[in-house]
């Protein structure tokens, strides 16, 4: 004798249904852990700390900083931050937002108030310090970054110019690179202006830039760092800096600005106000 077994429909249903109750669940239940790993994953990414923050002072520099922030824009090394401090009254921020640049505003107030606002606003643990004329091949931040695998205070890129009109003033900033070297090599700390990096921790322990200082703010940081950890010339990084005040002054006047300023700092510990009266 045959026997059968009829399905009860009433069963089946309840069975099917339960089962996509539970996919529907397990689905959901997946859902949230993947938003809640994207949100924490997002929120990590937001607060890392850089490793490098390039900091750059400007005052109506929109001729100079879009091509100073597509060359940062092209760097190899890619974990860092730019800040522009811009005090002046032209299109520069808008052009530094359109790279995606965390952006300051600040009443002019000399280029060492607005390279410690930029400072104080920053994350990384190297800090770059950049005029807005500069531009930088494409791994310079690579190899700050190997500078600084080692228990250094600070230092100073060597300078080369882009736009010079007469082969005299490129030999000026290769005259400039040589008296620096020189010079620090013999533990008299100098800088040479457009372009110097420091420790994090060095610079805050030297309390940061003078701002009582107009001009040769930078000798003066980099004299004060130098006592606590080691100040270097790093001679396989340059970078590439405008002549524009050259070609303005001539080499004369710029050498004699620039003999004044210095010589007004070193025996006097006082800033040159004619530098600014004639930028």
């Amino acid at each position: 004798m045959a026997i059968y077994i009829i399905p009860d429909q009433n069963i089946l249903r309840y069975t099917i249904y339960s089962e996509h109750r539970i996919a529907i669940c397990i689905l959901r239940k997946s859902i949230r852990i993947f938003t809640i790993y994207i949100v924490n994953k997002w929120k990590h990414m937001r607060n890392k700390q850089p490793r490098i923050s390039v900091i750059i002072p400007a005052y109506n520099e929109q001729g100079y900083i879009e091509d100073c922030l597509e060359s940062l824009d092209k760097q190899t090394f890619r974990d860092f931050e730019t800040i522009v401090i811009d005090s002046g009254h032209d299109n520069t921020s808008r052009i530094a937002r359109k790279h995606k640049t965390k952006v300051i505003k600040y009443v002019k107030n000399g280029p060492a108030a607005a390279r410690n606002i930029g400072a104080e606003n920053s994350r990384g643990d190297i800090l770059v310090f950049a005029d807005a004329d500069c531009r930088f091949d494409a791994d310079f931040l690579h190899r700050i970054n190997q500078k600084f695998e080692k228990p250094i205070g600070g230092g100073i890129c060597q300078l080369s110019v882009y736009d010079y009109d007469r082969k005299s003033d490129a030999i000026m900033y290769e005259m400039i690179n040589t008296i620096t070297k020189a010079l620090i090599a013999m533990r008299f700390i100098v800088t040479s202006g457009s372009c110097f990096v420091y420790d994090r921790k060095a610079f805050f322990n030297a309390k940061g830039f003078n701002a009582k200082l107009y001009t040769n703010e930078d000798h003066d940081l980099a004299r004060r760092v130098g006592k606590q950890k080691r100040f270097e010339v790093f001679d396989n990084i340059t970078v590439q800096t405008s002549s524009r005040r050259l070609k303005k002054w001539g080499i004369f006047k710029t050498a004699r600005i620039y003999t004044k300023s210095a010589l007004l700092y070193f025996l006097s510990n006082k800033p040159l106000m004619e530098y600014w009266d004639n930028i």
